[in-house]
């Protein structure tokens, strides 16, 4: 259940605005600071424009090179972690165990 709230004494409006003339904001409002206004673009500054080659009515559109995002399997390789024990890594950094030139993924050679 809320409380009513009691009506305020002329006495307490009278002290209070003495204390909010006497306050003094934390964060006072800065001033806006006008931008400067954008410099007109000179026409010799815009970019010409492309010709187009020649082409007629209903003539088919030359096919659009398709960007190729895949790495190669070389580059998808050379960025794959090792995968084998620690104990044979490690004798093959250190030299005394020579690495395979081909690796047989169940009857299919990746050399």
């Amino acid at each position: 259940m809320t409380r009513r709230s009691r009506p305020v004494s002329p006495e307490e409006r009278e002290l209070w605005q003495r204390v909010a003339r006497t306050a003094h904001a934390l964060h006072p409002e800065r001033p806006a600071r006008s931008e400067p206004a954008p410099k007109p673009v000179a026409p010799e500054a815009l970019r010409p424009r492309v010709p187009l080659s020649p082409f007629r009515v209903g003539e088919a559109a030359p096919a659009a090179r398709r960007h190729d995002l895949a790495p190669t399997l070389a580059e998808a390789l050379a960025q794959q972690p090792v995968q084998m024990d620690k104990a044979a890594y490690r004798s093959m950094t250190r030299g005394r165990l020579q690495p395979e030139g081909r690796i047989d993924l169940h009857g299919m050679t990746l050399s």
